[in-house]
């Protein structure tokens, strides 16, 4: 299983959550980092006003790939199904860790 991590640190500037909530210079914010090459690109860059936000925002890509995983999909695009299966592993240790 990938290594899976959420790291909370201040914010070097003011920075907006993906779910709109604004955070100011010097506020907290998470990040999430994963050994997973497939799930790497969707993390990177995202930044998250809390764990619950992190989780939300896991389920969501969860509920987005699943419509995408069809048996048809995946004579096409075979990194689609590596892509759920990293976001539903970095869900399950989200889940596991308290930061």
């Amino acid at each position: 299983m990938s290594e899976h991590l959420i790291h909370q640190s201040p914010s070097p500037g003011s920075a907006t959550c993906r779910c709109g909530v604004r955070i100011p210079s010097g506020g907290t914010v998470y990040r999430i980092s994963t050994d997973s090459s497939t799930s790497h690109a969707l993390f990177d860059g995202q930044l998250f006003c809390s764990p619950r936000c992190i989780r939300l925002f896991l389920l969501e890509s969860l509920e987005t790939l699943d419509a995408l995983d069809t048996p048809a999909s995946r004579s096409v695009v075979t990194d689609l199904h590596e892509l759920y299966q990293g976001v539903a592993e970095t869900y399950a240790a989200v889940l596991g860790s308290s930061p």
